[in-house]
């Protein structure tokens, strides 16, 4: 097996880019996912997804998409995708010619003998998105980037209303907010822009997925408008989403040495490797917990046991110090023998009989990886 890797002959239809599925995320339990096409088809994908510890425990869609608008030769192509009924539009995947996912998600689009890298990772530890752009082949295009937000947290959906949404001007870029309280979007550019304010509503949004799964399907998204850079090949543009203005200096070359420190992607252990690691993130209090399953659970006690051997342990990279921390973030909510089935701190729940059980069981696989009976036994004691 090589690494993952499709061409225009799926992704150009829509019947199957859109039902393969892309992920990336960062330590903090935040992720960018979509599908292939670029259509969103549930109402957990988004370009820009994160926790909000100041409101609750869950993850909150900020930035559902960041379609491209492209001018080329004087005509306008629109690379983003939006399920409407009976149709969708626009019909950005069209222009798609390739995907692979060496290390990172990379898409390349041809739009009248001009092609478009578009790659994108999150900065380590942090709430931070860049999402590169680069001119492969012709001389330059200009191009915009319209935000599509809801600001809800990710089970629900939101509907249009009368709010209105400031947006504030920062160092190459635009910030808004849409529910107080929340982290803002910042949105910046490695190059200067010019912002297009046009704040509207683009109504009954469709996520397929959803609606096949029986829940509701339907929602409105918030765009405030335009942000519009010149693309060249002499240098790629670099965006930044993140929950606070950020200093983009070098940060094209920021962009290459995460990428670079990052281990390709060669075979099947690979894959699982960056999958298992997906599952884990940081928490607030220096700890390290598992996602019950992404995109929609959060952390689950009985869950976490049952999964840590095989996320930490039972891999082609094992990580038994992440397995050793798991379980001392858990036991942090023990109380009265029991261990938490769902929330953290005030909002935990102790209505699993047996997730203490497992938590013994997973214990005992740690020992037994680590062949650390004694040490385990004084160290989780003290706990």
């Amino acid at each position: 097996m090589s690494y993952i890797k499709f061409d225009k002959s799926l992704l150009a239809e829509f019947d199957q880019s859109s039902k393969r599925e892309f992920l990336e995320t960062n330590s903090l339990g935040a992720y960018s996912s979509s599908t292939l096409a670029g259509v969103n088809t549930r109402k957990y994908h988004g370009t820009f997804v994160v926790r909000q510890p100041q409101v609750d425990h869950h993850s909150y869609v900020l930035l559902n998409a960041l379609h491209e608008v492209l001018d080329v030769n004087n005509h306008i192509y629109e690379l983003g995708v939006h399920q409407y009924s009976l149709t969708a539009h626009p019909e950005g995947y069209q222009y798609l010619s390739s995907f692979n996912l060496k290390k990172i998600p990379t898409f390349v689009y041809e739009v009248e003998g001009h092609k478009i890298q578009k790659e994108l990772q999150f900065v380590p530890n942090k709430n931070q998105l860049l999402i590169r752009y680069s001119l492969l082949e012709g001389d330059r295009i200009e191009m915009g980037l319209k935000p599509f937000s809801s600001f809800r947290r990710i089970h629900k959906l939101r509907s249009a209303d009368d709010r209105s949404v400031s947006v504030n001007h920062i160092s190459n870029g635009v910030s808004y907010c849409m529910e107080e309280g929340y982290d803002s979007v910042c949105i910046q550019t490695s190059v200067k822009n010019d912002f297009i304010a046009h704040g509207d509503w683009h109504y009954k949004t469709e996520y397929l997925e959803e609606l096949r799964r029986g829940y509701d399907f339907k929602e409105d998204l918030y765009s405030i408008g335009l942000l519009l850079f010149e693309l060249t090949n002499k240098e790629p543009v670099v965006v930044s989403v993140s929950t606070k203005e950020e200093d983009l200096k070098g940060v094209n070359i920021d962009f290459q040495n995460i990428l670079r420190a990052k281990e390709p992607l060669n075979n099947l252990d690979d894959y699982l490797d960056k999958s298992a690691d997906q599952f884990l993130s940081n928490t607030s209090s220096d700890g390290v917990e598992i996602c019950a399953g992404l995109h929609w659970f959060g952390r689950w006690g009985r869950d976490t046991f049952l999964s840590l051997p095989g996320l930490t342990l039972y891999r082609n990279k094992p990580r038994p110090e992440v397995c050793k921390k798991v379980l001392k973030t858990m036991l942090k909510d023990l109380k009265g023998g029991l261990l938490t089935n769902i929330g953290v701190g005030a909002s935990a729940r102790y209505n699993s009989a047996d997730a203490s059980l497992w938590f013994f069981w997973a214990l005992q696989e740690y020992v037994e990886a680590t062949n650390s009976l004694k040490e385990s036994w004084i160290y989780f004691k003290s706990e």
